[in-house]
């Protein structure tokens, strides 16, 4: 009974450590991800706001 006991604390300290690596993981994935999307966000604002720019000068009578 004791070795099983040992076996099983160990068994959940092993389990809470990966747990915690996959946490760590998948914050710094988030994290990763969440800049890409901001920086894809903010070229497609840019190009966005460019274009209309770009347009109006094109409207303009000359």
């Amino acid at each position: 009974m004791r070795m099983w006991e040992e076996l099983l604390a160990k068994w959940i300290d092993i389990s809470l450590l990966v747990m915690r690596m996959w946490e760590k993981l998948l914050a710094k994935w988030i994290d990763i991800n969440l800049s890409v999307m901001i920086m894809w966000v903010q070229t497609y604002i840019i190009t966005f706001f460019c274009f209309i720019i770009i347009d109006k000068i094109k409207t303009q009578p000359s």
